[in-house]
């Protein structure tokens, strides 16, 4: 359940960059591909029983430097762009 409602808040996101012809799409769309690979190697560990609770830690960072980063990146684009649209 977690990746797929992963995939579907990382569409949407895609489907806004995409139409507002943001600079930085390719990057910011390769971070999640990432993240939702390291959740199925997760899960997968887990039905295996073959993770390890780093994995997870390992995956919030991952997670965490995208939202400083790379969303904060996108948030500051879509400000300039549309700024009545979004929330400072």
């Amino acid at each position: 359940m977690l990746i797929r409602t992963a995939e579907g808040h990382f569409n949407a996101e895609q489907t806004v960059m995409e139409q507002l012809n943001f600079r930085n799409l390719k990057n910011h769309t390769g971070e999640h591909r990432k993240m939702l690979d390291k959740l199925a190697r997760i899960g997968s560990g887990v039905e295996n029983q073959e993770w390890r609770p780093n994995d997870i830690l390992e995956f919030i960072n991952l997670l965490q430097g995208h939202m400083l980063q790379a969303d904060r990146a996108l948030n500051a684009y879509l400000q300039e762009r549309e700024p009545d649209r979004i929330p400072a």
